[in-house]
């Protein structure tokens, strides 16, 4: 066809137009590998953030049923193993759900800083999560 012709003006119109209006938007094309691959990895990141909070939260379980009658502040060990039983039921329940359900995802990146055994030491040792943020502090 021919420029001159009806037809092929009008879709070199409709062309131009079209080149006019996505002017300035850019457009990022993945092939089917590309899309999988980057899924894989933040569904892998997701899981690996996950595991972090539950690790904290189940250190803070273990915490519970190693000291079930030693709680500061309660009225006598039968005071203290109900409380400890509850706070241990509430946080074996945060560890299972996913974190962003209820944290910031400032709150659930920080927990990158740290490996497994680390978070779950702090949630079991306070006085080594204590250790952990002053040496943090002091670096």
């Amino acid at each position: 066809m021919w420029a001159n012709e009806p037809e092929m003006a009008r879709k070199w119109e409709d062309e131009e137009e079209d080149d006019e209006k996505n002017e300035g938007k850019k457009t990022m094309r993945l092939t089917h590998s590309e899309l999988r691959h980057l899924i894989r990895e933040s569904f892998i990141d997701y899981l690996r953030k996950y595991g972090k909070h539950s690790a904290l939260n189940l250190g803070q379980v273990a915490r519970h049923v190693r000291h079930p009658i030693d709680l500061p502040g309660s009225e006598g060990k039968l005071d203290a193993l109900k409380q400890r039983a509850r706070y241990a039921a509430n946080d074996a329940y945060y560890a299972a759900i996913p974190p962003d359900t209820h944290h910031t995802q400032e709150e659930i990146d920080e927990l990158d800083d740290y490996s497994f055994m680390e978070l779950l030491r702090m949630g079991c040792d306070p006085d080594y999560a204590d250790e952990i943020f002053n040496a943090e502090e002091k670096s």
